[in-house]
């Protein structure tokens, strides 16, 4: 018995590591013994690998050390959710292995052949789970222009009106009603810290002012607000449950200055960035290509626009075509544009996907493509910054060019085998009166 400790860390990648069972059983009868318990899927000594076995088999010759077996009843809480349902789900049957959660909602994308037994997937993820109140899987694509899907409630409570952190900040939102994806959370923090918390650039001296042009639920504006200083963030959404859900999230999160307008009010003083902490205004649910010419025309002097519907991607970017923000005295917006390209990520030919994210971003400025220029090191080429660069893109976006306007691309994260999310990131070039394209 003194030496189990020994035993347990020379053995502990063979032991039996069962959920809610200890790997020492005590010896009936004996208080000097202890049975170490072995794991499962060990079926003679001789399968352990060589150093191990080698050792034991010398406790076994010189220690005393016996083997012996031992009776072990095993019941639902001591196996995984994969292993339970490799048990009851037919044979051959693919096991759901991966979903997306969201606070304490996971949502499934069961295919066909699991439909028929999605209620019991459901309870067992739920059971195994502990963060996990609520199953859903979804019933359907999403077709919506707000970006959300059918889902139907498969185990636990029925509620889907999620509340979680992320980035310091308390988020709410019915998960039926608006977009949310918890996994780009670590994307949100990245563009946030570098064009907020600890800028690069300064705009030559501008105060910063963000349009926050597809706002969802506030995953940008409320962060910045509540963290930043001296911001003042204009956040815009064409669903009204989103902008219902960001004035709740402004409240819960208690900013302290957050004006609600019906309309882009004129620019004037009561818009401009506290003399303390950052300002949020909340406008009325609108289309962003409405949105971003009425800043301009009402002369708001926007330093940042960030556009986070990928699914639109570059091509929300046509309301900025014929605004030409210097010769109106104006800031030259930053533009930070999620978007998809199902293009090749490593190819740095016409088949590649800064190739055609350029051809996308000429097209919806209504630019000529020369007078694009894709900014990347020499030793990437043609090809996109990776993930965690967004500094890097930052600097080679503001980058001064004598004639072409820079453009970044990042790439973001893989969404499908052959589709990818990027981060294209550029200043507003000048209007073009003729661009060949429209």
């Amino acid at each position: 018995a003194r030496r189990t400790g020994e035993f347990m860390k020379k053995l502990s990648q063979h032991l039996l590591n069962l959920p809610r069972h200890k790997n020492v059983e005590p010896v009936p009868g004996s208080s000097n013994s202890k049975l170490i318990l072995m794991s499962r899927t060990l079926k003679d000594l001789s399968e352990l690998p060589p150093a191990e076995h080698k050792w034991l088999q010398e406790q076994i010759e010189q220690a005393g050390v016996k083997v012996t077996s031992f009776d072990l009843c095993l019941g639902y809480d001591h196996f995984t959710a994969e292993e339970i349902l490799r048990k009851i789900l037919p044979k051959g049957m693919d096991i759901p292995s991966s979903y997306e959660q969201a606070g304490h909602v996971c949502h499934l994308n069961l295919r066909d052949s699991q439909l028929p037994f999605r209620y019991i997937i459901g309870q067992v993820i739920l059971d195994k789970n502990k963060s996990v109140r609520t199953v859903v899987n979804k019933t359907g694509k999403i077709e919506t222009e707000f970006r959300t899907f059918p889902m139907e409630h498969l185990a636990g409570d029925p509620s889907t009106v999620i509340r979680l952190k992320e980035h310091q900040c308390w988020f709410e939102f019915e998960y039926r009603d608006v977009y949310w994806n918890s996994r780009l959370q670590e994307e949100h923090g990245r563009l946030i810290e570098a064009l907020f918390l600890r800028p690069l650039e300064s705009h030559g001296g501008s105060p910063p002012v963000l349009a926050d042009c597809t706002c969802g639920i506030g995953p940008f504006s409320i962060p910045i607000v509540k963290q930043a200083h001296g911001v003042v963030s204009h956040a815009n959404d064409l669903n009204p449950a989103s902008v219902h859900w960001l004035t709740r999230n402004a409240e819960i999160n208690k900013l302290p200055h957050v004006d609600s307008v019906t309309a882009v009010p004129e620019f004037g003083a009561q818009f401009s960035a506290p003399d303390a902490g950052s300002r949020l205004v909340i406008h009325p649910p609108g289309d962003a290509r409405v949105f971003v010419p009425s800043l301009f025309s009402k002369r708001h002097p926007v330093t940042h626009a960030i556009f986070n519907l990928p699914a639109m991607g570059v091509e929300l970017l046509d309301c900025f075509r014929g605004l030409n923000y210097a010769e109106s005295g104006l800031p030259t917006p930053l533009v930070c544009c999620y978007t998809f390209s199902d293009a090749a990520v490593g190819s740095e030919d016409e088949d590649g996907c800064v190739a055609d994210l350029l051809r996308r971003v000429s097209a919806a400025l209504a630019v000529a493509p020369e007078t694009l220029s894709y900014a990347a090191p020499a030793e990437r080429g043609q090809l996109p910054l990776p993930s965690p660069q967004i500094e890097e893109m930052v600097r080679l976006a503001t980058g001064k060019v004598q004639v072409a306007t820079s453009v970044a691309i990042r790439l973001v994260r893989n969404v499908a085998p052959s589709r990818h999310m990027f981060c294209v990131c550029f200043c507003v070039p000048v209007p073009q009166v003729d661009a060949g394209s429209d």
